[in-house]
């Protein structure tokens, strides 16, 4: 389930952060605590993460062992943290 994790995560970072890099290092910042090897962690581009994907990831993800459901938690939160979406502004996915 590596991809929908990286998905919902790419997709928190994008949200966050209008510039590409700013996204990226807000990924990596949450990646970090997925456990998963590096060539699995693989940022999506904006115009790969509809909301309609978000809905099925996390669809997927319901179905980890509460141990993975923990390190996704953590690495969503680290990638909120990182981003500008931990303000009270309005968000669009």
């Amino acid at each position: 389930m590596a991809a929908e994790a990286t998905g919902l995560l790419s997709a928190l970072a994008h949200a966050g952060h209008p510039e590409e890099s700013a996204a990226r290092a807000a990924f990596k910042a949450g990646g970090r605590f997925l456990g998963l090897d590096a060539s699995d962690l693989v940022f999506a581009p904006r115009a790969e993460c509809p909301l309609e994907g978000v809905d099925r990831a996390l669809d997927r993800l319901a179905l980890l062992s509460p141990g993975g459901k923990r390190r996704l938690v953590q690495a969503c939160a680290a990638t909120v943290a990182s981003t500008k979406i931990s303000r009270s502004s309005p968000v669009s996915l």
